[in-house]
């Protein structure tokens, strides 16, 4: 009689497995780890606009990109936090305007990432200020972040009135983000 049960039990669960859904199965096997990564940029400038870009590698900077490399399944970005982190010369003064944006490597597909608006150097000393996020850009960062070779190229630009030059600092973003995988793709 127990053999019938646990023939029965077998028989059910291959049925049972073959009628799901593939991707309830896959989602199961989905591991999903919160990371985060910083980028500095330094700003020397005695003009009024200035604009900065810097190539980022996030399987360089990330083990944990790394590690998953092509099974990755999507990277979100949740968080920028912006702050001023280093420097010279006097430092209360106020920016007209600024943005961060994402590309391609190639400098193609630019997005908004964020507008920065106004901002007085002198409260972001030491003092991560989280940023509004513009949708575009951050689909696109998390785009480029998910699919291999796991690179992208920042440009962070600014606008600062002339009787405030010269100007000497370096800004950090620090980004916080969830990378799902599925180690058995």
């Amino acid at each position: 009689m127990k053999n019938y049960r646990v023939a029965f039990l077998a028989l059910f669960a291959v049925f049972f497995l073959a009628s799901c859904d593939e991707d309830l199965i896959d989602g199961l096997l989905d591991v999903e780890e919160s990371f985060s990564f910083s980028v500095e940029l330094p700003v020397m400038t005695d003009e009024s606009d200035f604009s900065a870009t810097e190539i980022f590698d996030l399987s360089d900077e990330v083990d944990l990109i790394n590690d998953y490399g092509d099974l990755i399944k999507e990277v979100n970005l949740e968080h920028i936090y912006f702050q001023i982190v280093d420097y010279e010369e006097d430092i209360d003064v106020t920016v007209d305007a600024g943005s961060l944006y994402v590309m391609q490597v190639d400098g193609s597909n630019q997005q908004l990432i964020t507008n920065l608006g106004e901002l007085n150097l002198l409260d972001l000393v030491d003092n991560p200020t989280e940023l509004t996020l513009n949708e575009a850009g951050v689909n696109l960062l998390g785009d480029l972040a998910k699919t291999p070779p796991h690179s992208f190229m920042l440009q962070y630009e600014i606008q600062v009135d002339e009787e405030n030059l010269p100007i000497n600092f370096t800004v950090e973003f620090e980004f916080t983000a969830t990378m799902v995988a599925n180690p058995l793709n």
